[in-house]
């Protein structure tokens, strides 16, 4: 063990304790005690700001917090003491205690190891995505059955949107019309991003990206796209479109994108706090 001076000093930890015991009752009293001498000084008082931030939720919703079990609480504790100390974070980390304190189910176990991995830029990201979401077509989200019936409502109007946009030229040029679905795909309130686009040969119509320079047209980070999308946050989606066109030869319009999935959209729908609109 390091020496005194690295571990939380006295008043951080009856500050931790406090609002633990105060927001979520005797087992929390017990948990802080627990952790008290293996938390680094930075760690308790990340830990205080979130469940501080929590009791705030807590109160403005109007939500009576319930007594939560050790096994829950000590984990989440110990992995939410290790984020970011960013906003952002601190506000995910805050709706899903606030959320488990209503009551704990087995979503709220996947979702800290979840958040656990994630970094500001990427929280950013699903908040942008999530926040874009039309609300009238949030059962396309919400209820996971409805998700490929989406995906096939997508996949229809692109392909119309493809069709007019190639059908009526003869130049294979994309920076136009790459700006064109750009413009369509907000319009639609699609939670997701369209990456790249290309023409060329056929390719199948795979999930995933076969060069990982598409995602650098995003301008953040690749790890943090590749990091969504092995969370299964994100999916991966190329849509592929034959287009004939009058006097020249068909071609095949290759559309990437990453549209936000059902575990994305319930993981996003409790960390953000059950906002689905700006």
């Amino acid at each position: 063990m390091k020496g005194d001076e690295e571990l939380a000093p006295t008043d951080e930890r009856k500050a931790l304790a406090r609002v633990l015991y105060e927001f979520l009752g005797p087992a929390a009293k017990e948990t802080g005690k627990l952790i008290a001498d293996q938390v680094r000084l930075y760690r308790w008082r990340l830990a205080v700001k979130i469940v501080q931030r929590a009791e705030k939720y807590a109160k403005d919703r109007n939500i009576e917090s319930t007594e939560m079990p050790y096994n829950f609480l000590v984990p989440f504790i110990e992995k939410a003491s290790l984020s970011e100390d960013s906003d952002g974070l601190i506000g995910f980390w805050a709706n899903l205690l606030v959320d488990a304190s209503k009551k704990t189910e087995a979503k709220h176990r996947v979702f800290f190891d979840i958040l656990y991995h994630l970094n500001q830029p990427q929280a950013v990201l699903l908040q942008n995505m999530y926040r874009t979401l039309d609300v009238s077509r949030r059962h396309l989200w919400a209820e996971p059955l409805n998700f490929d019936r989406g995906l096939d409502e997508i996949r229809r109007e692109l392909r119309e949107l493809v069709r007019q946009i190639y059908g009526k030229t003869s130049d294979s040029r994309t920076s136009d019309s790459f700006i064109a679905l750009t413009e369509w795909w907000k319009e639609r309130k699609i939670p997701g991003l369209i990456v790249s686009q290309g023409v060329g040969t056929k390719q199948p119509d795979s999930d995933s990206f076969e060069n990982p320079n598409d995602f650098l047209e995003l301008g953040g980070e690749l790890f943090d796209i590749f990091n969504l999308c092995q969370l299964r946050l994100l999916i991966a989606k190329n849509f592929n479109f034959d287009v004939q066109r009058a006097g020249v030869r068909p071609v095949t319009v290759h559309i990437r994108a990453l549209i936000l999935s059902p575990l994305g959209y319930a993981f996003l729908e409790t960390c953000e706090g059950g906002r689905s609109s700006p």
